[in-house]
């Protein structure tokens, strides 16, 4: 085994023992103790490649943003002829499909989102940035073949859909708390944005 090889096999465990670990019991709950202990990593290993605890959770982070962005940006859509409402409902199911089966990320996700830790909220921010600018770009894309109700401008219909995208895991989660079935969970997904984009009462 080469060096490099040898560096990337340690990294690879710590990395998953971090996943692991702040998946189950979030930032606050999660220590780089006893990450060492449970899965026999020596802090000296660990401090090698990694500062703190700070650190070790930005990595994962990072690793859950960065593995998102490409999958969003290898699969969205690129049809002119599809219809504008039916976009935008496959970007989110997109969303979906990446969570699936990746129970560690939607967690890490969510919480980095939702619950993160005021210190290293801007850090956060910093790692979004990327799938931010999808979204907006793609967005922007969308909403001009759309024809806008009086009132609402395309930069305020691309601010709305931007936000939902950030919150839209924990909408779905309430909405179809009952499904078990990626089928089910899908038919949820259309309703929920069904009434998002095009509300619920008659105006």
């Amino acid at each position: 085994m080469t060096q490099k090889e040898r560096i990337e096999k340690s990294r690879s465990l710590i990395i998953n023992a971090a996943l692991n670990e702040f998946s189950a019991f979030g930032y606050k709950d999660t220590n780089i103790e006893k990450i060492c202990k449970k899965y026999d990593i020596s802090k000296g290993m660990m401090y090698h490649y990694f500062r703190g605890k700070d650190d070790l959770y930005l990595e994962c982070v990072k690793i859950v943003m960065d593995s998102l962005y490409r999958y969003l940006d290898e699969n969205k859509l690129n049809d002119e002829n599809i219809d504008p409402y039916d976009e935008i409902l496959e970007f989110y199911k997109l969303r979906e499909k990446f969570f699936q089966n990746k129970m560690r990320e939607r967690a890490i996700f969510e919480e980095a989102l939702l619950h993160p830790e005021e210190s290293l909220k801007e850090s956060i921010d910093d790692l979004r940035k990327p799938i931010k600018k999808l979204n907006r770009t793609y967005f922007k894309t969308v909403l001009s073949k759309l024809e806008l109700r009086e009132g609402v401008s395309k930069d305020m219909a691309e601010r709305y859909l931007s936000t939902l995208s950030s919150s839209f895991s924990t909408l779905l989660s309430y909405y179809a708390e009952k499904e078990d079935k990626l089928e089910g969970v899908f038919h949820s997904i259309e309703d929920l944005i069904s009434m998002l984009i095009f509300g619920m009462a008659n105006t």
